[in-house]
């Protein structure tokens, strides 16, 4: 019995995917392909990465937009653009507002830390009818991903 058939006999019928790349570039179209040959039971809502403090993030998003029109389908639908802003508390990766207590002068990382490039993510992906998921664990990301929203909130898009 698969994992798919074992969720299905439990009730579940969906599952959200916040970051089908992790393990490799290709899991979008085996999702696809999953799907194709009958084999994707559940419906499948993905969000796919940008990278941190994306060059471009209209490009990005674009390239997303395509990707859901190629790809998507009744099991599996790419919904969003996922971003990772921070790490971990435990492993001191959380991006906090104060330094850490026991390592002065450190409050974590910033891996997606330009306002400006979030702000026009957060429009594009609202252009484009998808939603942002962020990876935001400490209050110095979740700080500076509500900045953006409220920015966001108030930009008309081109």
């Amino acid at each position: 019995m698969s994992g798919q058939d074992i969720a299905l006999k439990k009730g579940y019928t969906a599952v959200d995917d916040a970051y089908v790349e992790l393990l490799h570039p290709s899991v979008t179209k085996a999702y696809y392909e999953l799907e194709e040959e009958g084999k994707l039971k559940m419906r499948t809502y993905a969000y796919l990465m940008v990278p941190e403090n994306a060059e471009n993030p209209k490009a990005e998003v674009a390239h997303i937009a395509a990707d859901r029109a190629k790809y998507s389908n009744e099991y599996f639908h790419i919904v969003g653009v996922k971003a990772f802003l921070d790490g971990v508390i435990e492993a001191h990766t959380g991006w906090q507002i104060d330094d850490y207590l026991d390592t002065p002068s450190y409050h974590g990382l910033e891996l997606f830390n330009d306002h400006d490039k979030m702000v026009e993510l957060l429009v594009e992906a609202d252009v484009e009818g998808l939603s942002v998921h962020v990876h935001s664990v400490g209050n110095g990301a979740t700080k500076f991903m509500l900045d953006c929203i409220e920015d966001a909130e108030n930009m008309t898009p081109a």
